[in-house]
């Protein structure tokens, strides 16, 4: 039971945002929270929200072409129309209601993981189920 009881109840923590969203120690990776919502978040999809769900890239490591962190790739660049880093795309616009980095959407890109979404990919601090971008970022 504690097996199972525990990553649920670590993802809780970070997604209800308990969690600061600020640069990390590098001592503070190795915290079991960290690794626990980095082994649930690896490999999940973040898909738009605003009805034609379009792929916006996967929580992977940033050396994967498919990654939201491959600074050089379609979904990480911060000049891609594709990316939720560029600042003047639809998905990384801090004014768009579809952006990872709107701090009042309640429509930001999904993350979606077994064909379940579980959570959302955003700054609102108010939304339940968010997680934030830069947060990730720093874990991956």
């Amino acid at each position: 039971m504690y097996k199972l009881f525990l990553p649920i109840m670590l993802l809780s923590i970070l997604i209800m945002g308990c969690i600061p969203d600020s640069p990390l120690d590098p001592d503070e990776t190795s915290n079991p929270t960290y690794i626990t919502t980095q082994f649930i978040m690896q490999g999940a999809k973040v898909v738009s929200n605003d009805g034609t769900d379009t792929f916006l890239g996967e929580i992977t490591g940033k050396y994967n072409s498919n990654s939201i962190f491959n600074n050089y790739g379609i979904y990480g660049s911060k000049y891609s129309v594709t990316s939720i880093w560029n600042p003047y795309s639809i998905y990384g616009s801090k004014y768009s209601i579809y952006s990872a980095f709107n701090d009042y959407t309640i429509t930001p890109p999904q993350i979606i993981k077994n064909n379940t979404r579980i959570g959302y990919l955003t700054t609102n601090k108010h939304l339940h189920g968010g997680v934030s971008p830069n947060l990730l970022k720093s874990l991956f």
